[in-house]
């Protein structure tokens, strides 16, 4: 079979354009200045973090086999009086340095082999790379991986200062993707807790950090809950047929992804837990399909309405995960941005394709978060080869309410992640932000921050903030403003 270019797959290794971002990027470094091109909005001040897996290289001198094994990294631009400096800095687990100590890895990975994974499995607890997603709560900065606990990150030198419970609330997993709404301070999130039977909760935890537990079920739908979806009035998880096989994960070698079995007849879960009610939960299933993000979602009566990049199964988690190797996939990494509608009354479903190419990433600006919105952006491929390879290449934004796509123009060779969006000051309209995102130029080698007007996305980045080099592709994040 042939690659993208011509090559064959086992020939292509890492000459994808983008391959430098995920090479041994080593410790990291404190802040230093950027290279500014253009002229940086004056009323963008404050820091961007970003999270992601930066150490691809194992303890054991092996190179990871999931993208999501990679051990965490923060990786932060500091905007003000027209300039900007940007830091990285890898994440030293306690379960990393151990690792580190004894020269070897000592725990099942997501999708990555170990040696002797039954013990493992027996004697350990994954680890907590922190790799996902990382937060504000009150003056703390909290990374995300959603198997694990949050890990407390120091905001001003990004050095990790260690796991935290949230006051002994947190059992188990702490999704990396909590959500607020633009009505709300307080942030709502979901975690799995495994064990003979495993558990899911719905936290809720206010900016001080106080949390608490509003809903609990024993032996979820799914083992994965990797977003969901928040309206002013309730949490809408979205529960795949997924069930968790230990006997497959041991025989291929301590993956646990690859005891994921996919089971259509049972179809996905929908779970409504209404916040102020959460033990009138509804629960009902639709046709099978899955999902890692959502955009944003609102309610209106009986209807709820949430945008999502939806799959038709669970094969583009290999693919996702193989994009470190700069080997291409067979297609699966195919997901759509949808509108899916629920009515829960009739307790059903309509799905709309929205996107008019895969891509990932799904974002709106927090004004509208929880409400009714216009504009949703994301990361996007531009041709099915480019799919192929693995990472988006394009950002566009979606209007939901005219179905019109505008593509935010970067230069060739550019490979843009999450578009972030940040309201302008003392604005109240949707479209008044400033839309930022990390890149990697591959034509230049180096990896930087382009920012781009939400009221003129067509005319390209406004400013972009560079690196002196590569630096690693991230997944998620947040801005902090001053």
């Amino acid at each position: 079979m042939l690659g993208a270019w011509g090559l064959p797959m086992t020939a292509l290794g890492n000459t994808a354009p983008w391959f430098p971002a995920f090479e041994d990027l080593g410790m990291g470094h404190d802040f230093e200045p950027l290279d500014v091109q253009g002229t940086l909005p004056e009323d963008l001040v404050g820091v961007l973090y970003r999270n992601g897996a930066m150490g691809m290289i194992a303890p054991d001198g092996k190179r990871y086999e999931h993208w999501f094994d990679g051990d965490g990294g923060i990786l932060a631009v500091r905007l003000g009086a027209g300039q900007a400096e940007g830091a990285a800095k890898l994440l030293e687990s306690p379960g990393l340095r151990k690792e580190r100590r004894r020269g070897k890895r000592l725990h099942l990975g997501f999708g990555s082999t170990v040696e002797k994974p039954l013990f493992k499995l027996l004697g350990s607890k994954m680890k907590n790379v922190a790799n996902t997603n990382v937060i504000g709560v009150g003056d703390e900065l909290l990374a995300l991986v959603e198997s694990c606990p949050p890990t407390r990150i120091d905001p001003q030198t990004l050095q990790l200062l260690g796991p935290t419970d949230l006051g002994g609330v947190v059992k188990g997993g702490f999704s990396a993707h909590p959500h607020t709404t633009s009505a709300s301070n307080r942030l709502i999130n979901t975690g799995i807790e495994f064990g003979m039977k495993n558990t899911l909760r719905l936290y809720s935890v206010t900016p001080g950090g106080k949390a608490e537990v509003l809903y609990e079920q024993v032996d979820p739908h799914a083992p994965l809950v990797h977003d969901f979806g928040l309206t002013e009035q309730s949490a809408v998880l979205l529960l795949p047929p997924l069930r968790m096989d230990m006997g497959r994960t041991l025989r291929s070698g301590g993956a646990v992804s690859e005891g994921f079995v996919w089971e259509p007849e049972r179809g996905t879960e929908v779970l409504i837990i209404p916040l102020d009610a959460p033990d009138a939960a509804i629960r009902f299933t639709v046709d099978p399909f899955f999902q890692w993000h959502v955009a944003n979602a609102h309610q209106s009566g009986h209807e709820i309405v949430l945008d999502l990049v939806r799959y038709d199964n669970f094969e583009n988690n290999r693919a996702i995960g193989n994009i470190i190797t700069g080997l291409p996939n067979s297609g699966e990494i195919d997901g759509r941005l949808c509108r899916m509608r629920i009515d829960t009354k009739q307790r059903s479903h309509t799905m709309e394709v929205v996107g008019e190419r895969t891509g990932e990433f799904p974002q709106t600006s927090p004004m509208r978060w929880g409400k009714a919105h216009r504009y949703v952006y994301l990361a996007e491929h531009s041709s099915a080869q480019v799919a192929m390879v693995g990472l988006p290449d394009r950002l566009t934004r979606y209007d939901m309410d005219t179905g019109v796509a505008t593509e935010l123009p970067s230069a060739e060779g550019v490979y843009p992640g999450e578009p972030l969006l940040v309201p302008k000051p003392g604005c109240s309209e949707e479209g008044d932000a400033w839309v930022l995102s990390m890149a990697y130029d591959s034509a230049a080698g180096r990896s930087g921050l382009l920012i781009y007007d939400a009221a003129t996305p067509q005319s390209g980045p406004v400013a972009s903030a560079w690196f002196s080099g590569p630096r690693h592709t991230t997944f998620h994040g947040h801005w902090q403003g001053a």
